[in-house]
C-alpha cells in the first residue's frame, strides 16, 4: 500500500495505470465531479462497485448510471476485497474451489457448499456434479484441481477412509492450494492436516443439530465459512504466485541472468544491464482468455517473442496441454510450463 496500490477518497488527482472504484452510497449527496468521473470509468470499461449497508432500495440509494451494476453489502467485506483485487488484476478473474469429502458422511453439506459457492461467483468442483459422464474421472479431477484456488476439506469421522480424499489432500498440498478444513463435532482432527485453516464445527452449526450424511449447515455457519473461503483463497493465490516466481528466479540465476520484478509481477530478465526478455507468472492453468488478457497488457516496448507466460502444469490434462500448444502455434504471446522454461532461457 502506498507504493504499488494507492487509495483515493473521491476523484484521484492523477490517472493510475489500473483503477478499481467503490461507490459507497448513503454517506452524503453525490458530488457532480465524482459522478462525471464514474461515468468516465464506466465508459472506459473499468470496474465500479456500488456498496451499501443494505441492498433493499438499491435503485433509490445509488445514482442512475450505476443501476445496471450488481451491488454488494458492507457485511460481505471479504468478497468486496476479492472483487477489487480481481479488477486490479492481482488475482485471477475466475474463482475456483474444490470440495473434498466422503459421500456417506457429508453429502448434504457438500451439496450445500457447492450451491453457496456458485451463488458467490465461484466455479466449484463436486464429484457428483462436475464430472461429465463417459470421461476419465481421475484425469478430469486432477485437471480441475490444477486450476483451483481453494480446497474445502470436510473432515467428517470417516473422511480419510476414502482413498480419493487421501489423494486429493496430497495433490492440493503439492499444488499449494489454500485449504479450509471443516472439522465435524466430536471428531479429532485428521493427521497430516495441520497446515489447513481449521474451522471447528459445533453441533448447533447444523440445522436441527443433525451432522449426519444429509445434515446441512445453518445460514450463519455457512456465511462464516464463505467469508473464510474468500480470505483463504486470496492468501493461497499470493503464496502460489510467489512459488512460481521463485522457480523463475532460480532458473534465471542458473543461466546467469539478472532479474527485476515489476509491481504486477512481470519478471524482467537482463544481462550486463541489457534487457533480454520477460516472464509473466500466473497461478493455475492458463487458457486463451488469460493469454489474451496478458498479451493486451504488453506495452509497445514489449516483444511478445521475448516474453513467456509461465505456470505450474502439475495435473494438466493432455487435451488442455494440446489447447495451449495450439495457441502457441499462433503469432503472439506464448505460454510455457515453469518446469520447461529453461529451454527458452538458454536461448537468451
Amino acid at each position: 500500500m502506498g507504493r504499488e496500490v494507492v487509495l483515493h477518497i473521491g476523484v484521484p488527482p492523477d490517472n493510475p495505470r489500473l483503477i478499481s472504484a467503490l461507490w459507497a452510497s448513503g454517506l452524503s449527496s453525490p458530488d457532480p465531479s465524482e459522478l462525471r468521473y464514474v461515468e468516465t470509468l464506466l465508459g472506459n470499461g473499468l470496474a465500479v462497485f456500488p456498496v451499501l449497508d443494505s441492498l433493499k432500495g438499491f435503485t433509490a440509494a445509488v445514482p442512475k448510471l450505476l443501476h445496471h451494476i450488481n451491488g454488494a453489502e458492507w457485511t460481505d467485506l471479504e468478497a468486496i476485497i476479492a472483487d477489487v483485487l480481481r479488477s486490479l488484476r492481482l488475482v485471477p478473474s475466475e474463482r475456483q474451489a474444490f470440495i473434498s469429502y466422503k459421500r456417506s458422511d457429508s453429502q448434504g453439506v457438500a451439496s450445500q457448499l457447492f450451491s453457496s459457492l456458485a451463488m458467490r461467483g465461484f466455479r466449484p468442483f463436486l464429484d457428483t456434479a462436475s464430472v461429465a459422464r463417459g470421461v476419465n474421472f481421475q484425469q478430469s479431477l486432477w485437471c480441475r484441481m490444477a486450476g483451483a484456488d481453494l480446497l474445502i476439506f470436510l473432515d467428517s469421522p470417516n473422511a480419510l477412509d476414502s482413498e480419493w480424499v487421501h489423494m486429493e489432500l496430497a495433490r492440493a498440498n503439492d499444488l499449494g492450494l489454500g485449504m479450509l478444513q471443516l472439522l465435524w463435532p466430536g471428531h479429532t482432527r485428521s493427521p497430516g492436516t495441520e497446515l489447513c485453516q481449521l474451522v471447528a464445527l459445533k453441533t448447533p452449526d447444523f440445522e436441527d443439530k443433525d451432522s449426519g450424511p444429509q445434515g446441512r449447515l445453518t445460514q450463519n455457519a455457512l456465511q462464516h465459512i464463505m467469508s473464510l473461503a474468500e480470505v483463504a483463497r486470496v492468501r493461497a493465490l499470493a503464496l502460489r504466485l510467489e512459488h512460481v516466481i521463485g522457480n523463475v528466479l532460480d532458473l534465471a540465476q542458473h543461466y546467469g541472468l539478472g532479474t527485476e520484478i515489476e509491481p504486477l509481477k512481470a519478471i524482467r530478465l537482463t544481462r550486463d544491464g541489457n534487457a533480454l526478455g520477460q516472464v509473466l507468472p500466473v497461478v493455475g492453468l492458463p487458457d486463451a482468455r488469460i493469454i489474451q488478457e496478458k498479451e493486451i497488457g504488453l506495452t509497445a516496448n514489449d516483444d511478445p517473442k521475448k516474453t513467456r507466460l509461465t505456470y505450474n502444469g502439475l495435473g494438466a490434462a493432455p487435451d488442455w496441454l494440446e489447447h495451449l500448444n495450439w495457441l502457441n502455434a499462433r503469432e503472439g504471446l506464448r505460454s510455457e510450463q515453469v518446469d520447461t522454461l529453461d529451454k527458452w532461457m538458454a536461448t537468451l
